[in-house]
């Protein structure tokens, strides 16, 4: 009469075993995907300090030539009716007849999103900060320097292509002292000076944005 007994208490043991293992089984995969992840995670997290890398270094540089087209436009601004043409004005000018630009090193970005790998990064603060800069901030950068850049090859060279008298490769400084004359007749005019100061406004903005950025 024992032998059905030891028999349930076999196959409660079996089952058990059974239990056990599957558990182990589950408890080992996930400490195996928990590994894989904090790997991945790590591996995105260097990824994205490489592109932002490359990213303030653009940012940096751009922001240092915008304050001295922003210094250039000033200079230009503070010239007295009647002053005399020199060298620094046509560098200024120069200086103003460029722009420009951001391209965002966001491959890291575009594949995690393409792959939803944002669930990798446990630091949510971090991954929100992440999103921010790259949905919102640098989409406000690109707007901004689009907006110089419109502005500079639409209203900007337009109107000096019309009124400046012409020097090759931009070397004002070789123009003859009437033409000299006239360069600065053009500079002091209300509608000159105006679309001067419309690109001082403008790079002040792209700066600001940028370094906000940044």
């Amino acid at each position: 009469m024992a032998k059905p007994n030891r028999n349930f208490k076999y196959y409660i043991a079996e089952l058990l075993i059974l239990v056990l293992g599957i558990s182990l089984s589950f408890v080992l995969n996930e400490y195996r995907q928990q590994q894989r992840d904090i790997k991945l995670e790590d591996e995105l997290l260097h990824q994205f300090r490489d592109n932002l890398i490359l990213d303030s270094l653009l940012l940096s540089s751009q922001a240092k030539l915008l304050e001295k087209r922003i210094d250039f436009a000033q200079y230009l601004l503070e010239l007295e009716e009647g002053e005399v043409y020199s060298d620094s004005v046509g560098l200024s000018l120069i200086w103003l007849m460029n722009y420009g630009g951001f391209y965002a090193s966001d491959i890291t970005y575009q594949e995690m999103r393409s792959l939803g790998n944002s669930r990798l990064i446990q630091n949510k603060t971090l991954l929100n900060e992440i999103i921010q800069l790259y949905e919102m901030d640098y989409d406000i950068v690109v707007e901004w320097a689009s907006a110089d850049r419109l502005f500079l090859l639409d209203d900007l060279l337009p109107y000096m292509n019309k009124t400046l008298p012409f020097a090759r490769m931009l070397n004002f400084s070789s123009l003859n002292d009437a033409k000299r004359r006239d360069l600065m007749r053009v500079l002091a005019q209300d509608e000159a000076r105006y679309l001067i100061q419309y690109s001082e406004i403008m790079k002040i903005g792209n700066k600001a944005v940028f370094d906000n950025a940044l």
